[in-house]
């Protein structure tokens, strides 16, 4: 067992934990001065204000790759307060934060490859700490892409407060884990007391899981637990459903071998996972990934050329996957097929048009059955080339599961409308 102490008395309220933290996304390709606009490329800055989308071409300010790593933080306002590339930690000026540059000094591109290699979160509490958990890899071999594979994990604490809330790094990049991990796939859910955190970090063997916990005594190793039987490793997303009683692993495999689906049930309280459901299926089209309706009913998954929809609340879940979508054969330098995707605090999905496109497609009712769900492709236009780059968000929201032995700490659930 081993522990990232953090005093935390000091830092303020106990039971504090905001909303907002997901107002704000950073994705492009690749921006900063200098930057080639003629072929569109450099940052954007997608904001979410009362609930409603402004996306803003911000392709000469910072200097971030975000590639397919991306963490994205706003403050309790809502307000950006910081975002990672895998290779730097930016400050809402979109300079390089104290503390934050050269994250991997011995191989920048360790850092930035795969999606899901980084998390922020505030840190249990405290209203001023925020803790960065990432990862690196140990390999990048542009001839045998799906080679990759993670390895180790850091943990890091961020002050909100320092350098005229610019912020400042505090903790940097203590070893919390080391092995070799899957290809990036780190998720995130609140505790059942509605305060702390679980995160769980995949091994590479597919069906090992490392537990940790985050609460205000630190970072805590809470073992390994196995559970379902093996796959390949691949491309994909790992995350929860908003009420955090799933928790999903979606790896696109590539090469000619197909996806594989995992679904399992999660226990808030013990950070366990439990009653496996995998599923292979074949594949067509490069990469993908997935996410939950914010009713924590209706999983969607973008599978290359197909866009699917899991109803999570039937008897025989796998069984009621429907086809929601096919790729209509549009082409923006590459094909504007179904990748990564994230839920956005106004409700809707927002999915990557592939790998290195100007497009996102929107699913505008994700709480409904398909049709319903009204799937648009390309529904968002963007001011510059996005290489399949979402942040990765826990649900901030999510508060202690009222009447269970874990609700101990007297924190109440905030009625939210999304």
């Amino acid at each position: 067992m081993r522990y990232f102490i953090v005093c935390l008395l000091l830092f303020g309220s106990p039971f504090l934990y905001a909303q907002l933290h997901d107002y704000n996304w950073m994705m492009g390709y690749s921006g900063g001065e200098g930057t080639d606009t003629t072929n569109e490329f450099g940052l954007m800055w997608w904001r979410f204000e009362d609930e409603n989308l402004q996306i803003l071409d911000h392709q000469h300010e910072g200097q971030a790759d975000l590639w397919e790593n991306n963490v994205s933080y706003s403050d309790g306002l809502g307000e950006l307060f910081l975002y990672f590339d895998g290779k730097s930690i930016y400050n809402k000026e979109h300079a390089e934060m104290e503390g934050g540059n050269d994250w991997n000094p011995n191989g920048e591109q360790s850092g930035w490859f795969s999606p899901q290699a980084g998390l922020a979160l505030d840190l249990p509490g405290s209203d001023s700490l925020i803790a960065l958990i990432n990862t690196h890899y140990n390999s990048f071999d542009l001839d045998a892409p799906f080679s990759l594979a993670g390895e180790n994990l850091f943990f890091s604490v961020i002050s909100k407060n320092a350098n005229g809330e610019d912020g400042k790094v505090l903790i940097r990049k203590e070893i919390a884990l080391l092995d070799t991990l899957d290809f990036g796939k780190l998720s995130a859910c609140r505790h059942a007391n509605g305060r702390d955190w679980w995160v769980l970090v995949p091994r590479y063997t597919f069906n090992e899981i490392h537990r940790f916990l985050l609460s205000p005594v630190g970072f805590e190793y809470l073992g390994l637990q196995e559970i379902g039987g093996g796959a390949s490793i691949g491309l994909g997303q790992a995350f929860f459903t908003p009420d955090g009683m799933k928790h999903i692993r979606y790896h696109s495999i590539g090469g000619g071998e197909g996806d594989h689906l995992s679904i399992y049930d999660f226990n808030r309280c013990t950070g366990l996972l439990s009653n496996p459901r995998n599923e292979a299926y074949e594949k067509i089209g490069f990469g993908g990934g997935g996410t939950v309706g914010h009713g924590s009913r209706y999983l969607y998954l973008g599978s290359g050329i197909h866009l699917y929809q899991y109803d999570l609340w039937a008897d025989d879940i796998l069984s009621s996957r429907a086809l929601v979508a096919e790729y209509d054969g549009f082409i923006d330098f590459n094909p504007t097929t179904f990748y990564q995707s994230q839920r956005g605090p106004d409700g809707k999905i927002y999915i990557c048009g592939g790998v290195g496109t100007r497009f996102m497609h929107v699913i505008h009712n994700p709480n409904t059955p398909c049709p319903d769900c009204r799937i648009e492709q390309r529904g968002v236009e963007l001011p510059t080339f996005n290489l399949g780059s979402v942040p990765n968000f826990p649900n901030y929201r999510l508060g202690p599961i009222d009447g269970s032995p874990c609700d101990t700490l007297g924190i109440d659930n905030i009625p939210l409308s999304r």
